[in-house]
């Protein structure tokens, strides 16, 4: 499969997800047009991604052993 397939495979399946939260959401989505958004629809500040991107790295490591 190509990247580029692959690629608007993920979209497709990120609008399929974003959906299910509009849906759940209710009259609380915002529609903000974005693509990443929100569980409500507002968009996402770039600083809130990079902190929770920064959380689950931290996260994953394995905890450090002494030398």
């Amino acid at each position: 499969m190509s990247a580029f397939r692959n690629t608007i495979q993920q979209f497709r399946a990120h609008r399929l997800r974003r959906n299910v939260e509009r849906l759940a959401a209710g009259e609380a989505w915002l529609g903000s047009g974005f693509v990443f958004v929100t569980e409500t629809g507002e968009a996402l500040f770039p600083g809130d991604a990079t902190a929770e991107f920064k959380q689950l790295a931290m996260e994953a490591r394995p905890p450090r052993t002494p030398p």
